[in-house]
Parts: structure tokens; sequence; C-alpha cells
């Protein structure tokens, strides 16, 4: 398979979401700055039900634009090996992972982009966490704060990574870095990415 150096590829692990959380996903890839000729969507179904893989379909028709395909495993493998299985199809020297119920500001991949052209071999976002009627943060977490906690307490039984699973939600990662761990750990359904931080 040919890697293309440009190319973002945006994986996204579902299995039976709400799809007003998969619609609200599928929008906010498509309202993104970075070049749409430098994306492709892989969405990797999970073994959902008849009604909730339509409802995928259907939002990821509202990506435009942008190379799209979705995948589709007729067993539940988990999502691990369902991102395994996107990661495996992408084109993508850069890999944009992305939950299937999570929105990303419309600058989001071109942000990570920019920030991998110092060869980082993974960049993540801050998130905030927002209740049900997106009226209100529930929980947010800064990068900074996160960074600035870790360099006073380096080397301490307080120093943050030690503790803490700090990438939730929006990923980059350069393919050699996840070929060097052999991507995600397949055997867990949840903290799949432990091996990755």
């Amino acid at each position: 398979m040919r890697h293309h150096d440009r190319t973002v590829s945006v994986i996204v692990a579902h299995r039976n979401t709400d799809a007003n959380f998969v619609a609200e996903c599928m929008a906010s890839i498509d309202r993104q700055t970075h070049p749409k000729p430098a994306i492709e969507l892989i969405v990797v179904d999970d073994a959902s039900t008849a009604e909730s893989l339509e409802s995928l379909k259907k939002g990821v028709r509202l990506v435009r634009g942008v190379e799209k395909d979705v995948i589709e495993l007729s067993r539940q493998v988990g999502p691990g090996a369902a991102l395994n299985t996107g990661i495996g199809a992408a084109q993508g020297e850069l890999i944009f992972i992305l939950d299937s119920d999570d929105v990303i500001e419309p600058d989001a991949i071109a942000q990570c982009v920019a920030a991998a052209r110092f060869d980082a071999a993974l960049v993540y976002t801050d998130n905030a966490r927002w209740d049900t009627a997106l009226t209100r943060p529930m929980i947010e977490r800064r990068k900074a704060l996160f960074h600035a906690h870790h360099c006073s307490h380096k080397g301490t039984s307080e120093d943050p990574l030690l503790h803490l699973h700090f990438i939730h939600f929006c990923q980059l990662y350069r393919r050699e870095a996840l070929e060097a761990v052999d991507g995600y750990r397949a055997s867990l359904f949840a903290g799949g990415d432990y091996d990755l931080t």
C-alpha cells in the first residue's frame, strides 16, 4: 500500500453510537479548514445494529470533498481492533483518531498537522466534555495546565504522567509511531491506546 505524505487519514471507530452524535461528529469533519483533498475519512463499523449502521452511513454522506470509506465488520472486535482495521486501510502518513461521538473544532486537523511538522510522533488536543444538551462544559482539560503540573512535579509521585491516561479524544499520530507499537491493543475494549501514551 502506498502512503501519501500529505494525506491525513481520519479514522473513526463506531459501534451503535447515537445517530445525533454521529451526525455532529461527521458535520465537524465536514467543517474542517484543512484542505479537503488532503483528508481521507475511514469509518469502521464494529458490527452495529442495522439501524445504527444506516445512521452512520447517513452521517458519513454529510462529509463533502474528501475520500471516504465505511468498513463494515461482520462481528464485534472492539474499538482497538476496529481502529487497527481503519489504520490498515488508511493511505495517510498522518493518522487522526476521532471517536464517533466527538466533535472537533473547524481548525482541529489543521492545527494538529501544523504541530506535527516538527516531527512529532503524537499530537493531542485540549478537550471539553459537555452536557448532553451542549449548553455547558462539564470537564475541561487543558494541555498547558497539564504540562505545567508535569514540569513542576517531574520525577515525583505527584507527576501526572504516572497516574493519568491523559489523551482522551483527538490524537494525530505519525504512521510509523503506530506501526512501532503494532497499533492499538486489540485485546482491550477500553484503554486500547494505553501502549501509545
